[in-house]
């Protein structure tokens, strides 16, 4: 198990928070996004981090490669994004990833992803427009 801190540390240097626009008809703006968070990290470590965030009531996925040693965990859901955000100390000048991927989330929490405006507020912050 890790203390706060120590999670606040993994999160800031190995997390990689991210967020996914792909091209899918079926939605009416013509894309699907997705929201997420990815650590791969030494098996033993990364089943430390799965044990602190269960701890912390943030839901996650965690799988192994053994034949790498290496463990992968993903997080999804904006309950569970929203959760992992508020150990992030946002004042720090390295956090520069989490703050889009919190304006990111932002958008999609609130249905406006599904418009046309907010889909081009994704792009923006993807740095895609």
């Amino acid at each position: 198990m890790l203390t706060r801190e120590q999670l606040q540390g993994v999160l800031i240097t190995i997390a990689k928070p991210d967020f996914a626009i792909t091209r899918d008809e079926r939605y009416a703006t013509g894309y699907n996004v997705r929201v997420g968070m990815k650590i791969r990290t030494a098996l033993d470590l990364s089943r430390a981090i799965h044990r602190t965030l269960l701890q912390h009531e943030i839901m996650c996925h965690n799988s192994k490669n053994a034949v790498a040693n290496k463990g992968h965990i993903s997080v999804t859901g904006k309950d569970n994004l929203y959760k992992l955000l508020e150990l992030i100390p946002m004042t720090l000048p390295t956090v520069g990833n989490w703050i889009q991927f919190k304006q990111a989330l932002d958008i999609v929490s609130e249905g406006k992803h599904q418009t046309q405006e907010g889909l081009d507020e994704l792009f923006k912050i993807k740095g895609l427009l």
